[in-house]
């Protein structure tokens, strides 16, 4: 089990974000997984997190959450959909995408690439550290505040 300040994460995202998700989440430990079958393989409960591309492989990232939570070893895992590129999300696109990820059983989604344009990409990926930071404490108890905070 990964200490209080590394986390073991499943990262799930297209090869070419690599990159950039692992200068974000330096100093954890990062399992990087490309395709869905990649995905399945690595998935254990050994993991305190899963991070998943709203990209990943061409879209497969539902497919992705919805194993994830039927498979009773990791359905406690939470899982965060990140959009790392791409822009600002059309309001009723954002709606569509959060409300399938929710009724499957996503923990929190994450528009990166907003609050990459709206702050910087340093606060941007600030900010991203602290959410997984909190959505990851509610799975290890560290007792960090709650995400409305942030």
């Amino acid at each position: 089990m990964a200490s209080k300040t590394s986390l073991k994460i499943l990262v799930a995202i297209r090869s070419d974000h690599q990159e950039l998700i692992s200068s974000i989440l330096e100093g954890n430990d990062l399992t990087f997984v490309h395709s869905l079958d990649q995905a399945y393989a690595a998935l254990s409960p050994d993991f305190d997190l899963i991070v998943c591309g709203l990209h990943f492989e061409n879209g497969r990232m539902y497919d992705f959450l919805k194993f994830s939570k039927a498979y009773q070893p990791t359905k406690d895992i939470p899982f965060l959909c990140v959009q790392l590129t791409g822009g600002i999300l059309a309001y009723g696109a954002f709606k569509s995408m959060v409300t399938a990820f929710d009724v499957l059983g996503g923990d929190l989604f994450v528009q990166l690439a907003k609050w990459r344009i709206e702050l910087g990409d340093e606060q941007a990926f600030r900010k991203l550290l602290d959410v997984i930071r909190v959505v990851a404490a509610k799975r290890l108890h560290l007792g960090l505040p709650d995400t409305e905070a942030l």
